[in-house]
């Protein structure tokens, strides 16, 4: 049953700037600590946008305790902002039958207003969007333009393609929608699952369906937030690529950030990378392939060269050198909620340092302590 008012009960909170792993069983949790949670909506956005959620309580009071305790708390790595749900909150008009067209290499200076009024003239339009970086409210240099009519939409993909727009030439096609997944259920990459489904020392990520052409270092500039990138090989006319991290964590970290995330207008495959485990006729055929592949190290082309190639026995030592490296330990985040606060069920990993985080440290399930707050809840 969906939420009918979100305005009136006064018992629903709009909670916003979520990180991509929240899901709604996992938010339903974390407020469910606080008092009885009675639906949890979650809202994505096909323009690859944060989504944010509407969270229903019993009563006035509960809401109000939920936003004291909750509003400015970090989850994963994100803070949240939470609030009361207004009249015309997540009450956005429902495009998903109208006709998408991606908008690519805009100006950094293009505004969502700009890119509106640049593609009136073809019809008229239900949404507009250029996409930003949550972070630094920067434009990502593309966006989204829905028109009502298809004829519209064609006429705007023909006519902008190639066009300039403030000093810059833009591209233009139709947009590859991201489904959105059923009610009540999300199809994002279980973390738990992904770290535990390859050995601690792969840390390839195989990123599939990718834009035609694309450049490392814009795949660079999408993964680089998860952590610390070694190594890009793109093989632009299979459209996919392998990303290798410095971590195994971070590396399914980026798996279950980016898989069904749009990246130019496609949306992206990601999942482990083939996993090398350093025995006979594996790594004998590893490292040939990659003596005869193009490499891309933090954005610089490198094609091996013959007197670079180290003989398969010194490959290999390398390698299993590497493998020998201690790892390190990471809270599960989608695993059970420790006794961190009353009412939390028993279970999650047994951690080194038996007191609960202390102010600013990130407990279990990726929620942040930021201090005692409204409500006495302590995390």
């Amino acid at each position: 049953m969906m939420m009918q008012s979100y305005q009136g009960a006064s018992k629903v909170l709009y909670v916003g700037n979520l990180d991509r792993r929240c899901t709604e069983e996992f938010l339903k949790q974390v407020f469910g600590k606080i008092a009885p949670v009675e639906r949890c909506k979650m809202i994505y956005d096909h323009t690859g946008n944060d989504p944010y959620c509407f969270v229903e309580f019993e009563d006035h009071d509960s809401a109000r305790n939920a936003l004291e305790t909750m509003n400015g708390r970090r989850v994963f790595d994100q803070d949240i902002k939470v609030n009361w749900a207004t009249s015309n909150t997540g009450m956005r008009k429902d495009t998903s039958n109208h006709f998408h067209i991606f908008v690519g290499d805009l100006p950094d200076e293009m505004t969502t207003e700009l890119l509106k009024s640049s593609f009136e003239k073809f019809g008229k339009i239900s949404d507009a969007r250029v996409v930003v970086d949550v972070g630094t409210g920067a434009s990502k240099g593309y966006g989204f333009v829905s028109f009502y009519n298809k004829i519209s939409a064609e006429n705007a993909i023909k006519d902008m393609n190639g066009k300039t727009l403030n000093g810059k030439q833009i591209r233009t096609n139709w947009a590859s929608r991201k489904p959105q997944p059923p009610q009540g259920s999300v199809k994002k990459p279980d973390l738990n699952e992904v770290i535990n489904k390859t050995s601690i020392y792969n840390k390839t990520v195989y990123v599939g369906n990718l834009p035609d052409q694309v450049a490392a270092e814009r795949l660079t500039g999408a993964f680089k937030t998860y952590g610390n990138i070694m190594n890009i090989r793109v093989l632009a006319d299979k459209g996919y690529a392998f990303i290798t991290f410095d971590d195994h964590y971070r590396a399914a970290e980026a798996i279950c950030g980016m898989h069904g995330e749009n990246l130019d207008g496609n949306v992206l495959k990601c999942s482990w990378g083939k996993e090398q485990d350093g025995q006979g006729g594996n790594m004998q055929q590893y490292y040939q392939q990659q003596q005869q592949q193009p490499f891309y190290y933090g954005g610089y082309y490198q094609q091996q060269q013959q007197h670079q190639q180290h003989s398969q026995q010194q490959m290999g030592a390398q390698y299993m050198h590497m493998q020998a490296q201690p790892g390190y330990y990471y809270p599960n985040p989608y695993g059970h909620m420790m006794s961190m606060a009353p009412g939390y069920p028993q279970g999650g990993p047994h951690m080194q340092n038996q007191g609960g985080p202390g102010n600013g440290q990130q407990g279990p399930n990726g929620v942040h302590n930021a201090g005692p707050q409204g409500g006495g809840m302590g995390y």
